[in-house]
């Protein structure tokens, strides 16, 4: 009797394309566009994080053992090799090898010496960085642009905060899907920093994009460290191809025209100002043609609206938008040389410049009044009023510039601090009282007296806390510092526990969330708890006061997922059920819920644990609720 056939330890075809759905293979956008090169198989590899969530939506349940084992046996076999560096030991290769690709972009001053991904591969529709020095890293570039490596850190760091900004911004951002430990470790020279003596490496895996960049050119790029010579011809080629097949996608509406894009940037740039999550810039090279947002190594959350300066010579927080002029210029400019003469060109720079203001003033108002709750309000004197006020203390905290790292905790200025109360910190004629006292009035002026409205206002009130809170979890030096104590407990570069690592990451991603897109308006947030993209809102309906669980779960298949619950959509068909892009939501009667509590709710006839608060969000001070009257709205 022959022997029954085995199951497979790796992901089937079906499922391979299941993950693959709707992204980018880069080679259909130009033949020039990918450079090969050998990679060996790396030993030791091992899968230390998957983002569930993501893997979720996909439809394939990693929840599963037998999956979530076969996933990782996939991830291994996939994208565990590395280009060996002289430091690396021979044993952490077998003899096996692959070939990779590296993907050609340019820049929008033209000025790098790279010629696209100096670290990073292209395999499939996925990409791999930190699988060490790739074809295109241009000779001459500095140790932090030439090493090819990056850091477990680093991949934990970037893992988080592309989870909150991919839930919170407009546009959202490009995961990361898992993280890969190498088994080997590096080291910065003349480092100054204990951490960097000894680094462990890992391997960072997210989806293929297709970014800006890629249709521009790479003119300074000539030689590459590992001795390969450019073909401007190539470069050339690339970026004519890209342009054309870009062009294609708009008149077939999919993919953003230029203006549409800037826009999308342009939205994206003041969300993260008003919420003060700085993207670390605004390049073609960390944007995808969709505008999301990618690569987040220079991000960071930060405590106010001052204008901290990170690089040398290069824009500040608050600076976003001086990028756009560079941006716009190199677009035009590309598209207009390498359209083809039936396409009409792009208008003139200056024209899509003030575009991108008029779009900044209006995306500044809408953020202004999602500060407070507000964004559906049409009374224009409160609209005024509420993006006024702001608006000028904005620009008044911009006057302070400092070098973050020297001087970003001498200075807590900052609303939250006297919204609830703190008056110890803020003397009672400073800017933000002023701007509070103002927003008040104008508050009170619009709702008026009585009880419903003084809910009203509370409500508003409670918005701006929570959005308003510092986000101290993804401060970037005290995240840092969390995230070498947790991983290396037996000293630099010892080999990461997976465990450690998916619970640090839940638990930071989880304390950091503050803003969700579909929350229904009329709840106001008591507290919450976030975990591998679901939330659960400990919440009050602002005309009854009823409590109310607002719940946001994974679309898997058609199954959604709540944490460690699975339910079906009828479960959930009288609880206002809403199904958005992998995601969904639903309004739960939450009579007996305690926030500080682990809690089972009964729904229709199914039990659901529901984890206790992560955050719970303190109580605002009863002078700004129930202000003076005033008989005008006024600003600061």
């Amino acid at each position: 009797m022959p022997d029954a056939p085995s199951l497979s330890t790796s992901l089937t075809p079906q499922e391979v394309a299941l993950l693959e759905q709707a992204l980018p293979r880069l080679a259909d956008w130009s033949e020039k566009i990918l450079v090969p090169f050998s990679v060996r198989q790396l030993r030791h590899c091992e899968v230390v994080w998957i983002n569930e969530r993501w893997f979720l939506q996909r439809g394939l349940d990693v929840t599963e053992e037998s999956t979530r084992h076969r996933l990782s046996n996939w991830l291994c076999e996939e994208f565990g090799y590395a280009a060996p560096r002289q430091e690396d030991s021979f044993e952490a290769y077998t003899e096996q090898s692959k070939t990779f690709h590296a993907d050609r972009y340019g820049s929008l001053n033209a000025r790098e010496v790279h010629g696209g991904s100096g670290r990073a591969a292209i395999v499939g529709c996925f990409q791999a960085k930190g699988i060490g020095v790739t074809p295109l890293a241009g000779a001459g570039a500095d140790w932090i642009h030439s090493h090819g490596c990056a850091s477990l850190e680093e991949a934990i760091r970037e893992a988080i905060y592309a989870e909150v900004l991919a839930a919170e911004f407009p546009y959202s951002a490009i995961p990361i899907i898992a993280i890969l430990d190498t088994g080997l470790t590096f080291s910065r020279p003349s480092s100054e920093h204990p951490e960097e003596a000894l680094m462990r490496r890992a391997i960072i895996l997210r989806p293929s994009v297709v970014r800006p960049s890629h249709a521009e050119r790479a003119p300074l790029f000539r030689k590459s460290l590992t001795g390969r010579l450019n073909s401007q011809k190539d470069d050339a080629r690339r970026c004519r191809d890209v342009v054309g097949l870009w062009i294609q996608l708009v008149r077939s509406n999919d993919a953003p025209n230029i203006a549409e894009l800037i826009t999308r940037i342009v939205q994206q740039i003041v969300f993260g100002q008003v919420n003060r999550l700085f993207s670390g810039g605004y390049f073609s090279s960390n944007l995808t043609i969709d505008g999301a947002l990618l690569d987040f190594g220079g991000t960071r959350a930060l405590p106010n609206w001052i204008n901290y300066r990170f690089v040398p010579h290069t824009p500040g927080f608050g600076e976003e938008m001086t990028y756009m002029m560079g941006l716009i210029q190199s677009l035009v400019f590309h598209f207009n040389k390498y359209r083809t003469a039936e396409c009409p060109p792009l208008p003139p720079a200056p024209i899509l410049l003030d575009h991108a203001k008029a779009v900044y003033d209006q995306a500044f108002q809408r953020e202004a009044q999602k500060l407070w709750g507000l964004e559906n309000e049409t009374n224009a004197a409160l609209i005024a009023c509420i993006t006024n006020s702001l608006r000028k203390y904005f620009l008044l905290q911009q006057r302070t510039r400092l070098n973050y790292y020297q001087s970003a905790r001498l200075d807590k200025r900052w609303l939250y601090d006297v919204m609830i109360g703190d008056s110890a910190k803020e003397p009672r004629d400073s800017a933000e009282e002023a701007t509070l006292e103002a927003v008040s009035r104008g508050l009170s002026d619009h709702f008026g007296d009585g009880s419903a409205n003084r809910e009203k206002r509370h409500h508003t009130w409670m918005t701006a806390v929570r959005l308003l809170m510092p986000r101290n979890e993804i401060d970037r030096d005290s995240m840092q510092k969390r995230i070498y104590r947790e991983i290396s407990p037996d000293g630099l570069g010892s080999k990461p526990n997976a465990d450690v690592i998916r619970d640090l990451i839940s638990s930071i991603v989880g304390n950091s969330r503050r803003f969700w897109a579909d929350l229904s308006t009329n709840l106001t947030v008591i507290g919450h708890v976030s975990s591998g993209g679901c939330s659960a809102l400990f919440c009050e309906q602002v005309a009854t006061g009823a409590k109310v669980l607002w719940l946001q779960g994974v679309l898997c298949g058609d199954r959604l997922r709540l944490f460690t619950n699975w339910l079906v959509r009828e479960d959930l068909e009288s609880c206002n059920l809403k199904i958005n892009d992998g995601c969904w939501s639903a309004q739960i009667i939450a009579l007996d819920f305690h926030p500080l509590l682990n809690n089972v709710l009964n729904v229709i006839s199914k039990e659901i644990l529901i984890p206790k608060m992560q955050v719970v969000y303190p109580k605002i001070a009863l002078r700004w609720v129930s202000p003076k009257p005033a008989s005008h709205i006024t600003g600061v």
